[in-house]
């Protein structure tokens, strides 16, 4: 495999900035994440990107320095310790501070499933975010360039182990401002443990928040930050999964078992467990059932 190639061009950044532009073979854009480019930057004078239309996704993380992006009509002040991810097919503008120009990290990625990764990002989390420990994220970033510096016959697939690090990273991450307190996250793990005894019965969301002392608004935006689901979606997977193992290993008839797991209707149990499973129940039985 060639090396990957490294250039700067720019004045206004340091000599001993990296920046590595790569080629990716036709398996790996098919098959993994890849890199695009990725690189360490320190600026010294003026310094801006203003894009769109780019196919790529962009992870940046703020090492020294401050300065702005400018994305989806929203301006936000981004400094050291901060990291943005956007999706580049929108336009961006990001620029240093000239009076306290930036340090980056930063990584041009895609594939095939790498806007799914981004859709789930977007939607819990504006694009700016600081988390309470940069090093691993840091971390990451200098692992992908050491190994593209000088590529080898693996260097692809370690790449996209990294990037899927990194994107698990991203979208698991604490900040300060955003973790519960204590007494907010033993009421939210008690609902969760009242839903995992009672999720065959019928359950309300008003009965729920009269139980726990929580508003309907609190509790339903709550809960999915804490979970990543809705409580109506929480309750429809326990249910399924109790039918799963029903199914798999009792004779109970379908019917019965969409009773017994709290689905009421089994024309409805029938459509949500396709909905989950991608077959019917009935076909799954018959294929996880030992002969």
């Amino acid at each position: 495999m060639e090396e990957n190639v490294q250039l700067w061009n720019n004045k206004n950044v340091s000599q001993d900035s990296i920046r590595l532009i790569c080629t990716t073979s036709a398996l790996a854009k098919s098959t993994f994440f890849y890199v695009q480019e990725v690189g360490h930057i320190k600026v010294t004078d003026e310094y801006h990107t203003n894009r769109e239309n780019l196919d790529s996704l962009l992870f940046v993380i703020v090492l020294k320095g401050k300065g702005t992006l400018t994305y989806k009509e929203r301006r936000f002040n981004v400094s050291e310790g901060c990291c943005f991810f956007i999706d580049c097919l929108n336009t961006h503008l990001y620029e240093s501070d000239l009076n306290d120009p930036w340090e980056l990290l930063w990584i041009h990625f895609n594939g095939p499933t790498a806007r799914g990764y981004y859709k789930c990002f977007e939607e819990t989390f504006i694009n700016v975010i600081k988390p309470n420990n940069l090093y691993p994220f840091e971390e990451i970033l200098r692992r992908i360039i050491d190994i593209n510096q000088k590529p080898d016959a693996y260097t692809e697939i370690k790449t996209s182990q990294l990037i899927t690090d990194l994107l698990t990273l991203t979208l698991t991450f604490k900040r300060s401002d955003m973790d519960y307190t204590v007494k907010a996250s033993k009421s939210l793990s008690e609902v969760k443990d009242y839903l995992d005894k009672n999720f065959t019965n019928e359950i309300y969301l008003e009965n729920l928040c009269e139980l726990f002392c929580m508003s309907k608004f609190y509790l339903t935006k709550e809960f999915k930050k804490a979970y990543g689901v809705t409580i109506s979606k929480y309750i429809i997977s326990c249910r399924i999964n109790y039918a799963k193992q029903l199914l798999r290993f009792t004779n109970k008839p379908i019917d019965e078992i969409s009773e017994v797991c709290g689905f009421y209707d089994t024309s409805y149990f029938n459509k949500q467990f396709k909905a989950s499973e991608d077959i019917t129940p009935f076909k799954y039985r018959k294929t996880w059932r030992e002969r």
